[in-house]
């Protein structure tokens, strides 16, 4: 059976009635493949998983995600991948769905079948938590192929990286590994340096002005008062400087001003 491999990842989430006559395999077998004795892993940082592409659910969590990102483990296994990425942040989402996940495909279709675990993928990017805060995580992974090269299934983990991680920049890899994803070089075989924000000077003199007004934690109103503007004009700097950086919320818009040295 030949199939057309997925250009994107959400094109890999999203394929209906392609893989009639695959079979992904049991969550035990993916993880004894990959070098585990048993999913009864201990709830602990970084966080273990199993997603199962032609179900498109996940067949294993580790109860290590409900601390690191607060929601109900059932309701992530039920939902599935699709409800997981939603949670990422869409400038990241984006960078990882039309640039490393086609570098990913394109690396393992040129792969032995049987030396397709010998290698991770990792990159880095922002997710919501419960509380509406993005945490950034790394996340760490190993694919399960069809015959054909298509993602069947996929064992990997993910670890809050917050607090060593300040710029918003993501960074891919792909390394060769051992069973127990022990990296054996130095260097990774393929590294790749994505800027998913826009240049912060993207903001005009009167949007900064307003930031900083923010920032000192004044209110619309008083900050209308200070600039000698309308409340309207307030805030339709706020909602252009959402729209420019892709911040959900003004917390959010102030993290990322920090970030990039805008204040």
């Amino acid at each position: 059976m030949n199939l057309n491999l997925p250009r994107t990842y959400q094109e890999l989430l999203d394929r209906k009635g392609t893989y009639n006559n695959f079979k992904a395999p049991k969550p035990e077998e993916i993880l004894r493949d990959f070098g585990y004795k048993s999913i009864s892993l201990h709830a602990q940082a970084p966080a273990f998983y199993v997603v199962d592409y032609v179900q498109k659910k996940y067949l294993f969590i580790d109860p290590a995600c409900k601390p690191m990102l607060g929601y109900d483990l059932d309701l992530m296994l039920e939902a599935g991948p699709n409800y997981y990425t939603k949670l990422w942040h869409p400038s990241d989402f984006k960078i990882y769905n039309n640039e490393i996940f086609p570098k990913k495909i394109n690396f393992l279709k040129n792969l032995l079948p049987h030396t397709v675990q010998d290698y991770s993928f990792s990159f880095n990017y922002r997710v919501a938590t419960k509380n509406g805060d993005y945490i950034t995580v790394l996340q760490r992974s190993t694919y399960y192929l069809s015959p054909d090269g298509v993602p069947l299934a996929a064992v990997g983990f993910i670890i809050d990286i917050s607090h060593f991680k300040e710029d918003t920049k993501i960074i891919f890899t792909i390394e060769r590994i051992d069973s127990l994803f022990n990296c054996l070089t130095k260097e990774p075989i393929h590294r790749s340096v994505y800027s998913p924000e826009k240049d912060p000077g993207v903001f005009s003199r009167r949007e900064v002005q307003v930031l900083q007004c923010i920032y000192e934690g004044l209110n619309s109103k008083q900050i209308a008062d200070k600039l000698f503007i309308t409340i309207g004009t307030v805030y339709s700097h706020r909602k252009k400087m959402l729209e420019k950086t892709s911040c959900h919320n003004t917390p959010d818009l102030l993290r990322y001003a920090n970030r990039h040295g805008v204040l």
